[in-house]
């Protein structure tokens, strides 16, 4: 269940069911240090898969490989340490070792691995150490911070609702338009219209509206008098107990700060290991869950051996979908949530940009939650985007031209003035919220806060990154260099806290 998932100790991770924080920690440790038995990078060379199908094989069988590596790494040490040990026999054979040692570095370099398993550019090595070297304290603080308010809110949370919600969804009530307290006067008015027949005066309802400034009787009865007094007598002690608006007021700015500070949280990021339990609850993948429990598993043995022109693309993608990734996700699980999702709806069936999807999902989350958070997304998050003409993704390119217009002006007749449409640098970014664009944590953080606040944060991402680096694309005038730029550029955005102060 997901709320086990969310307030447990992690388990399943520790089972191997998911990586956890502490062991992508160690993974960085591992390929990114060069410890004086292993200076050259030898581990990271015995990871690295030498073809594509090396690499599909390897993620097929993530665990044996991972044991294979991990009992190989003393033999690997060995071998190296003999072999420097005696690199002083001869000048050419230094040279050799050297030349050998470079060759290590340099393969080392180039596959160098972020907390998710997945390879980092050679030549973005540099700025990425000096990232995680900040990023992770902050990462220790985020988690202290989350854990306390998911303990906090356990019984909220674990019913799939944010603190607030209840309050604030009532944020604009009085307490005497709230339900409780008009079925209260409703049940307390009963003597009233009693006194009023046995006063020979027509039967009425009375309602709130009887307070009025208005409604004053035509004439004075003292038995209705009377009991409009006994009735607002009760009425008063009703909203004494109830702590009168001051008291509700209050209530509705605490919740109010308290969404405020959750917010701020969110736009920090939130840590892997609480991800799934929020993505769940922004998106209402939990309730999905609960109403449709074995559906998944229903669509999968109904279809079964079934083909069709998606499941043909499905199966070409696969192989494809973050082609230098090791164990970050399930080829076959990824495989089955798509081929799943295009028999729940086969009007769409299947786009290329959901496979990456999927595989970001799948990090975090089963097979199961990613197939019913996929649905979320296609179906509500980006309507139209993955229909055959991907007709919502071209609406939103003119929607973000207009938003440019108005808040990045100079940069919008820039633009317009080399006729450069937008849709070169923003369609991926759309199409695959960002996450075959920008490094992994910070799409993740994307993911964060486009989830929670919805699809206009898709846009204020967008803009965001525009305006980070407007000064240089005035500099450039040849479209094909702006697309060069901006993608180069977003691919080692690892810093995300610039683009979420600006947005």
């Amino acid at each position: 269940m997901w709320e086990e998932d969310a307030l447990s100790s992690s388990d399943e991770e520790e089972n191997g069911k998911q990586t956890t924080l502490p062991e992508l920690h160690a993974k960085l440790r591992q390929v990114n240090s060069k410890s004086a038995s292993n200076p050259n990078g030898q581990e990271m060379k015995n990871r690295t898969m030498s073809s594509p199908e090396k690499n599909r094989n390897t993620n097929n069988n993530n665990d044996n490989d991972d044991n294979n590596n991990n009992q190989n790494n003393d033999s690997n040490n060995n071998s190296l340490s003999s072999s420097t040990s005696s690199v002083d026999i001869s000048s050419g054979r230094v040279l050799r070792e050297s030349k050998k040692r470079d060759s290590w570095d340099e393969e080392a370099k180039e596959n160098q691995r972020d907390l998710y398993g997945f390879v980092i550019k050679g030549t973005h090595g540099a700025e990425y150490s000096k990232f995680i070297e900040n990023y992770l304290p902050q990462l220790q603080k985020q988690n202290e911070s989350f854990q306390q308010f998911v303990e906090a809110n356990k019984d909220d949370l674990n019913n799939g609702i944010l603190p607030w919600t209840k309050v604030l969804s009532n944020e604009n009530q009085t307490p005497t338009s709230s339900p409780i307290f008009r079925s209260f006067l409703r049940s307390h008015s009963d003597g009233l219209n009693n006194s009023n027949k046995s006063a020979g005066e027509n039967n009425q309802t009375v309602s709130s509206e009887t307070f009025g400034e208005n409604d004053h009787p035509a004439s004075p009865n003292p038995q209705k008098e009377s009991s409009i007094s006994n009735l607002s007598a009760k009425v008063s002690s009703y909203l004494g107990n109830f702590g009168g608006r001051s008291s509700t007021e209050s209530i509705v700015a605490q919740s109010l700060q308290q969404r405020a500070q959750f917010s701020s949280m969110v736009r920090k990021g939130i840590p892997p290991k609480y991800r799934p339990l929020f993505w769940k609850i922004f998106s209402g993948t939990n309730k999905a869950l609960k109403e449709n429990q074995g559906v998944y598993q229903q669509i999968l043995e109904s279809n079964a051996n079934k083909e069709s022109t998606a499941v043909l693309q499905i199966e070409k993608d696969i192989c494809r979908t973050f082609a230098s990734s090791i164990g970050s996700f399930s080829r076959d699980s990824l495989k089955r949530v798509l081929v799943a999702y295009s028999w729940k709806n086969p009007k769409v069936g299947y786009c290329q940009a959901m496979n990456f999807i999927v595989a970001g999902l799948l990090i975090f989350m089963g097979e199961e939650e990613a197939f019913w958070l996929l649905a979320s997304v296609v179906e509500r998050l980006l309507p139209d985007y993955f229909n055959e003409n991907v007709t919502g993704s071209r609406v939103d390119a003119v929607i973000l031209n207009k938003y440019m217009r108005k808040r990045l002006p100079k940069l919008h007749k820039h633009f317009e003035k080399m006729n450069f449409n937008i849709l070169i640098i923003c369609a991926q970014w759309l199409m695959c919220l960002y996450i075959t664009s920008v490094p992994n944590e910070t799409a993740f953080r994307m993911w964060d806060v486009i989830f929670y606040l919805g699809p206009k944060t898709i846009f204020e991402v967008a803009l965001s990154i525009m305006k980070i680096y407007e000064k240089q694309l005035l500099s450039i005038s040849d479209e094909t260099e702006i697309g060069i730029f901006v993608t180069e550029e977003v691919s080692k955005l690892y810093d995300a806290d610039p683009l979420f102060e600006t947005a």
